[in-house]
């Protein structure tokens, strides 16, 4: 379960479709959310909707396996568990490259 917000988060490098980006995980999927397509409902959702989104999809996109992995690891965010379960995606595009366990 996500601990509370407040917290610091790691700092991630992540490869969103070939594309390196590093900071935090709620930095991260804003940079994503705001290269999203101009139409997209992506865009149209606060950050907040659109990790939540993303957690509770992951049965359309993940296998049993995957998800119980993931449902049982503890994420220091939800935004924290929203990319992590974003990047096993497969079909997402994007992949975590590192995790610093420094945070911002």
């Amino acid at each position: 379960m996500p601990q509370n917000e407040t917290e610091e988060s790691p700092v991630y490098s992540v490869s969103v479709s070939g594309i390196v980006r590093t900071g935090t995980a709620r930095e991260v999927l804003r940079a994503i959310q705001a290269n999203a397509r101009d139409e997209s409902s992506v865009r149209k959702m606060s950050l907040r909707q659109y990790a939540e989104v993303l957690v509770s999809d992951a049965p359309y996109f993940l296998t049993k396996e995957e998800l119980k992995f993931l449902e049982n690891e503890s994420y220091p965010s939800e935004f924290d568990r929203a990319l992590r379960y974003l990047a096993t995606m497969q079909s997402s595009g994007v992949r975590i490259l590192a995790k610093s366990e420094e945070v911002a």
